[in-house]
Protein backbone atom coordinates (compact mmCIF):
# COMPACT_ATOMS: atom_id res chain seq x y z
CA UNK A 1 0.00 0.00 0.00
CA UNK A 2 1.57 3.61 -0.92
CA UNK A 3 1.89 5.74 1.96
CA UNK A 4 -0.93 8.28 0.67
CA UNK A 5 -3.36 5.15 0.22
CA UNK A 6 -2.42 4.29 4.19
CA UNK A 7 -2.65 8.47 5.47
CA UNK A 8 -5.85 9.47 3.64
CA UNK A 9 -7.54 6.33 3.80
CA UNK A 10 -10.26 5.31 7.19
CA UNK A 11 -8.87 2.98 9.50
CA UNK A 12 -11.04 0.91 11.54
CA UNK A 13 -9.02 -0.06 15.21
CA UNK A 14 -10.36 -2.36 17.69
CA UNK A 15 -10.68 -1.64 21.23
CA UNK A 16 -8.28 -4.52 22.54
CA UNK A 17 -5.70 -3.17 24.87
CA UNK A 18 -2.63 -2.11 22.41
CA UNK A 19 -4.00 -3.72 19.85
CA UNK A 20 -5.09 -1.88 15.93
CA UNK A 21 -5.69 -3.49 12.82
CA UNK A 22 -6.07 -0.69 10.30
CA UNK A 23 -8.73 -1.89 7.20
CA UNK A 24 -8.20 0.75 4.46
CA UNK A 25 -11.44 1.42 2.12
CA UNK A 26 -9.88 1.46 -1.55
CA UNK A 27 -8.95 4.50 -3.40
CA UNK A 28 -11.36 5.48 -5.92
CA UNK A 29 -9.59 5.80 -9.60
CA UNK A 30 -7.22 2.21 -8.83
CA UNK A 31 -9.81 0.07 -8.40
CA UNK A 32 -13.06 -0.32 -10.94
CA UNK A 33 -15.55 -1.26 -8.16
CA UNK A 34 -14.40 1.68 -6.32
CA UNK A 35 -17.25 4.42 -7.03
CA UNK A 36 -16.19 7.60 -8.58
CA UNK A 37 -19.05 9.67 -7.14
CA UNK A 38 -17.86 11.14 -3.82
CA UNK A 39 -21.30 11.18 -2.30
CA UNK A 40 -21.52 7.26 -2.92
CA UNK A 41 -17.83 6.38 -1.45
CA UNK A 42 -18.74 8.57 1.75
CA UNK A 43 -21.97 6.70 2.18
CA UNK A 44 -20.04 3.15 2.19
CA UNK A 45 -17.06 4.24 4.71
CA UNK A 46 -19.67 5.54 6.72
CA UNK A 47 -21.63 1.85 6.82
CA UNK A 48 -17.95 0.27 7.23
CA UNK A 49 -17.60 2.30 10.36
CA UNK A 50 -21.08 1.62 11.83
CA UNK A 51 -20.53 -1.70 11.32
CA UNK A 52 -17.69 -1.78 13.29
CA UNK A 53 -18.89 0.56 16.09
CA UNK A 54 -21.70 -1.38 16.70
CA UNK A 55 -19.52 -4.09 17.59
CA UNK A 56 -17.93 -2.60 20.31
CA UNK A 57 -19.03 -2.35 23.69
CA UNK A 58 -18.53 0.00 26.67
CA UNK A 59 -17.60 3.48 25.58
CA UNK A 60 -17.39 4.40 22.17
CA UNK A 61 -16.65 6.87 19.45
CA UNK A 62 -15.95 7.57 15.78
CA UNK A 63 -12.93 9.83 15.53
CA UNK A 64 -12.61 12.40 12.35
CA UNK A 65 -9.13 13.76 11.73
CA UNK A 66 -8.96 16.44 9.20
CA UNK A 67 -5.25 17.39 8.40
CA UNK A 68 -3.67 18.37 4.83
CA UNK A 69 -0.61 16.77 6.31
CA UNK A 70 -0.10 13.07 5.60
CA UNK A 71 2.78 13.02 8.63
CA UNK A 72 0.09 14.53 11.17
CA UNK A 73 -2.93 11.98 9.91
CA UNK A 74 -0.24 9.06 10.76
CA UNK A 75 0.71 10.34 13.58
CA UNK A 76 -2.93 10.92 15.47
CA UNK A 77 -3.94 7.46 14.20
CA UNK A 78 -1.41 5.89 16.05
CA UNK A 79 -2.13 8.46 19.16
CA UNK A 80 -5.87 8.08 18.61
CA UNK A 81 -5.51 3.91 18.72
CA UNK A 82 -3.04 3.61 21.41
CA UNK A 83 -4.87 5.76 24.22
CA UNK A 84 -8.25 4.33 23.36
CA UNK A 85 -6.89 0.79 23.39
CA UNK A 86 -5.34 1.84 26.96
CA UNK A 87 -8.43 3.22 28.48
CA UNK A 88 -10.81 0.61 27.33
CA UNK A 89 -12.44 2.85 24.54
CA UNK A 90 -14.13 1.08 21.86
CA UNK A 91 -13.45 3.88 18.21
CA UNK A 92 -13.16 3.57 14.64
CA UNK A 93 -10.95 6.59 12.68
CA UNK A 94 -11.56 8.19 9.83
CA UNK A 95 -8.44 10.43 8.14
CA UNK A 96 -9.06 13.25 6.26
CA UNK A 97 -6.78 15.52 4.34
CA UNK A 98 -9.63 18.48 3.29
CA UNK A 99 -12.35 19.47 5.26
CA UNK A 100 -14.78 18.87 2.11
CA UNK A 101 -14.76 15.03 2.28
CA UNK A 102 -14.83 15.60 6.30
CA UNK A 103 -17.84 16.57 6.18
CA UNK A 104 -19.42 14.58 3.41
CA UNK A 105 -18.24 11.35 5.71
CA UNK A 106 -20.08 13.26 8.86
CA UNK A 107 -23.40 13.81 7.02
CA UNK A 108 -23.73 10.18 5.35
CA UNK A 109 -22.27 8.76 8.79
CA UNK A 110 -25.19 10.88 10.80
CA UNK A 111 -28.03 9.70 7.97
CA UNK A 112 -27.53 6.04 8.03
CA UNK A 113 -26.77 5.67 12.07
CA UNK A 114 -30.21 4.46 14.00
CA UNK A 115 -31.74 7.46 15.61
CA UNK A 116 -32.44 5.44 18.63
CA UNK A 117 -28.91 4.73 18.97
CA UNK A 118 -26.76 8.02 18.41
CA UNK A 119 -23.03 7.60 18.43
CA UNK A 120 -20.70 9.85 20.01
CA UNK A 121 -18.29 12.10 17.09
CA UNK A 122 -15.18 13.63 18.13
CA UNK A 123 -13.75 15.72 15.08
CA UNK A 124 -10.13 16.14 15.83
CA UNK A 125 -9.14 19.70 13.43
CA UNK A 126 -5.85 21.18 12.43
CA UNK A 127 -5.99 24.43 12.81
CA UNK A 128 -4.70 25.79 9.08
CA UNK A 129 -5.52 23.40 5.85
CA UNK A 130 -4.58 23.85 2.33
CA UNK A 131 -5.31 27.36 1.18
CA UNK A 132 -6.61 25.65 -2.60
CA UNK A 133 -9.38 23.56 -0.48
CA UNK A 134 -12.65 24.83 -0.12
CA UNK A 135 -12.34 24.88 3.81
CA UNK A 136 -9.36 26.54 4.56
CA UNK A 137 -9.10 26.69 8.48
CA UNK A 138 -10.00 24.02 10.64
CA UNK A 139 -12.95 26.38 12.34
CA UNK A 140 -14.96 26.76 9.04
CA UNK A 141 -14.79 22.48 8.94
CA UNK A 142 -16.26 23.05 12.71
CA UNK A 143 -18.77 25.46 11.64
CA UNK A 144 -20.20 23.17 9.07
CA UNK A 145 -20.24 20.28 11.12
CA UNK A 146 -22.19 22.16 14.01
CA UNK A 147 -24.59 24.01 11.20
CA UNK A 148 -25.32 19.94 9.77
CA UNK A 149 -25.74 19.10 13.44
CA UNK A 150 -28.37 21.78 14.47
CA UNK A 151 -30.22 21.76 11.31
CA UNK A 152 -30.87 17.98 11.61
CA UNK A 153 -31.50 17.46 15.06
CA UNK A 154 -27.90 15.57 15.18
CA UNK A 155 -25.65 15.71 18.44
CA UNK A 156 -23.29 17.92 18.07
CA UNK A 157 -19.85 16.40 17.72
CA UNK A 158 -17.55 16.85 20.10
CA UNK A 159 -15.06 19.19 18.76
CA UNK A 160 -10.58 19.25 19.37
CA UNK A 161 -7.91 21.16 18.66
CA UNK A 162 -4.79 19.84 16.74
CA UNK A 163 -3.13 23.20 15.20
CA UNK A 164 0.39 23.68 15.95
CA UNK A 165 -0.17 27.16 16.54
CA UNK A 166 -2.42 27.36 19.69
CA UNK A 167 -3.79 31.09 18.81
CA UNK A 168 -5.78 28.43 16.12
CA UNK A 169 -6.78 26.48 18.69
CA UNK A 170 -7.99 29.46 21.13
CA UNK A 171 -10.41 30.52 17.73
CA UNK A 172 -12.19 27.27 17.85
CA UNK A 173 -12.18 26.86 21.75
CA UNK A 174 -13.88 30.59 21.74
CA UNK A 175 -16.04 30.06 19.01
CA UNK A 176 -17.25 26.96 20.45
CA UNK A 177 -16.87 26.49 23.90
CA UNK A 178 -20.21 24.47 24.59
CA UNK A 179 -18.33 21.72 22.18
CA UNK A 180 -14.80 22.15 22.44
CA UNK A 181 -13.61 19.55 25.00
CA UNK A 182 -9.79 19.11 24.36
CA UNK A 183 -6.30 19.93 22.76
CA UNK A 184 -4.40 17.14 21.08
CA UNK A 185 -0.02 17.39 21.61
CA UNK A 186 2.24 15.13 21.33
CA UNK A 187 2.32 13.35 24.15
CA UNK A 188 -1.10 14.54 25.65
CA UNK A 189 -2.73 11.99 27.39
CA UNK A 190 -4.62 13.89 29.87
CA UNK A 191 -5.85 15.88 26.57
CA UNK A 192 -7.48 12.74 25.46
CA UNK A 193 -8.73 11.86 29.31
CA UNK A 194 -10.88 15.00 28.88
CA UNK A 195 -12.56 13.34 25.34
CA UNK A 196 -12.51 9.67 27.22
CA UNK A 197 -14.77 11.70 30.11
CA UNK A 198 -17.50 13.26 27.82
CA UNK A 199 -18.23 9.62 26.00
Amino acid sequence: MTGRARFVQQSLSHSAPHQTEPVPLPEAGRNPNVPQDPELRARQEATALLTALKAKEGKKAFFLVVDDKPANLEFMQEFIAEEANAKNTGHVISLKKDGESAIRLYQAFREQEDPEQRNKVVAVLDGQLDERDRYKEGKQVAQKLVEISTANGWEVPYLVGRSGVSSLNRELQEAYPDHYVSTFRRNSEEEFDAVVAKL
